[in-house]
């Protein structure tokens, strides 16, 4: 009896031992696409995430050269250089923004020009305001100073001219019957004070006497 009991129990721990196995290789199988699947979408994460990394360090790439040509851009026009222009291609609003950039360096530069040709337009005007009245002021000084004689008025009257204008010579010729009379001459001209020439077209200054006009002649040597 003992033994027929042995003997089945034996045969039903090996019948479960079995089942067990049976148990966990149906498990192992029914677990393996579950783990492959696991293991693919885990794959396919990495990959997605170093993907993303290179697009975004790209896209970084490609914002910040630009950004970084119109700071520099922006620092040059600061100091000074207003030539300076803008050379980004993007295609973007990167892009749109250099060239309104450049639009507004080129009309700075363009008013700035303007504003500069105006003072020296205005700073020339005041000095030769201030040379005539330097001039006015001299000539005065000397008809004061000598009231009765016309001759230093002259002199100081064709010197101021020729400061003035900035010409090498300058002489007054004064009409003294049928002749004209050199009164006074400051420059490398041969005309020495007292020179009478008859007032005919033949010089200069019977020519302006006669015509009633002023007479140009470009080169007075020759």
């Amino acid at each position: 009896m003992a033994t027929i009991i042995g003997d089945l129990l034996a045969r039903l721990g090996l019948d479960i031992s079995r089942f067990r196995q049976g148990t966990q290789e149906a498990t192992a199988e029914a677990q393996k696409p579950v783990v492959e699947a696991g293991l693919r979408a885990a794959g396919l994460l990495v990959l997605g995430l170093i993907i993303a990394g290179l697009a975004g360090a790209l896209l970084a790439r490609r914002m910040v050269v630009p950004i970084r040509a119109m700071q520099v851009g922006a620092q040059k026009v600061g100091g000074g250089d207003l030539g300076h222009r803008l050379a980004i291609k993007t295609g973007d609003e990167l892009e749109a923004l250099a060239d309104q950039f450049n639009r507004s360096t080129a009309a700075l530069q363009e008013s700035y020009e303007t504003l500069e040709q105006r003072v020296e337009d205005r700073t020339r005007e005041l000095r030769e305001s201030l040379e005539q009245q330097t001039a006015t002021a001299e000539i005065l000084h000397v008809i004061s100073q000598s009231p009765t004689d016309v001759q230093p008025v002259l002199d100081a009257v064709v010197q101021a001219a020729v400061r003035f204008c900035g010409a090498p010579d300058a002489l007054i010729a004064l009409r003294d019957g049928n002749d004209v009379r050199v009164a006074s001459h400051v420059g490398p001209l041969t005309y020495s004070p007292g020179l009478r020439r008859p007032i005919d077209r033949s010089n200069l200054h019977g020519r302006a006497i006669l015509e009633g006009r002023t007479v140009q002649i470009a080169d007075v040597a020759s």
